[in-house]
């Protein structure tokens, strides 16, 4: 037998050995892998997965053409994470955010699932891929902008509630009365959150694309041109889903709506938190696929040198 020959059949050896085994292929990679959580404009704090957490994840296909996606508690986690006072220069109120918390587990389903929009004046259900997961913790807001004043207090908000049944919350905020949050479940179909006062801004190193801080998200490098205030605005949220089988690479964004009704003290602001799983093959699998792909070549090269 020929070496020609050889390479063909350890390439196709290569190849036929992966097959059976994409079962099994798709692995979390918590690195590439995020979650963060968006009020308002303000620069959002986002986490990186925690290493070591690739067998707290699993997908798995359901046998409609759909998946199901489950993962273990902290996947997520940190303790008085900071954005920084510099990324609130020239943002009223608010001198700095503080996040403290972690993920609970939580199952996530293509079909099956359909929930509420509580977000909505129509209120139409959504559908589609989404589930359950609550997070443990709490976000600590500052108000006032330090160094030219004294700070006016800070608001703690826990986040329990975050990624559960739709439903509403009360947040004591003394001496400012209660703020009133609509939170519920992770979705990754789009969600449509009217009745919100948002400022409509401009952002001239984008060309001057105009939109609302919640969906522009300018960085602390960018100039911003206010255009209204206090404006009731429609914004809306959509995650992505590009899995298409277990086996596979593939990344799902799931979205859980967040509306925190201020009252006098900023009106009704929109938010979300986001978390964004990315899924790999396995090491053994890659590798397979690549030598057996490297082989496949070396053979159509001697071939073309004959």
């Amino acid at each position: 037998m020929t070496m020609r020959r050889l390479v063909a059949l350890a390439a196709l050896a290569g190849l036929a050995l992966t097959a059976p085994s994409l079962a099994s292929a798709g692995t979390f990679a918590p690195l590439k892998s995020t979650f963060s959580f968006t009020l308002a404009g303000l620069p959002p704090p986002s986490l990186v997965g925690t290493a070591g957490t690739e067998g707290l994840v699993s997908l798995a296909n359901d046998g409609g053409g759909g998946h199901i996606l489950v993962d273990q508690a902290s996947i997520w986690s940190t303790t008085n994470f900071e954005i920084g006072t510099s990324f609130f220069t020239g943002v009223n109120l608010i001198s700095n955010l503080r996040l403290t918390g972690h993920n609970l587990s939580g199952s996530f389903t293509t079909t099956g699932f359909l929930a509420n929009n509580a977000w909505s004046i129509n209120h139409n259900p959504i559908g589609g891929f989404g589930g359950l997961e609550a997070l443990s913790g709490q976000l600590v807001i500052s108000l006032g902008n330090p160094p030219t004043s004294p700070g006016l207090g800070m608001i703690v908000a826990p986040l329990s509630n975050i990624g559960g049944p739709t439903g509403t919350s009360m947040l004591p905020v003394p001496p400012l009365g209660s703020f009133t949050n609509t939170f519920g479940p992770f979705f990754t179909q789009k969600v449509t959150m009217t009745n919100v006062t948002t400022n409509l801004i401009s952002i001239p190193q984008r060309g001057g694309a105009t939109g609302v801080a919640f969906t522009l998200l300018p960085t602390p490098n960018e100039t911003t041109n206010t255009l209204s205030v206090d404006s009731v605005n429609t914004v809306c949220l959509t995650g992505t889903n590009s899995l298409l089988s277990a086996s596979q690479p593939g990344m799902v964004t799931l979205v859980s709506p967040l509306r925190v009704n201020t009252g006098a003290l900023a009106g009704t602001l929109p938010g979300k938190v986001i978390k964004k799983f990315v899924f790999i093959p396995e090491p053994g699998t890659l590798l397979l696929l690549v030598s057996g792909a490297a082989g496949l070549v070396l053979v159509g090269r001697n071939r073309m040198k004959r």
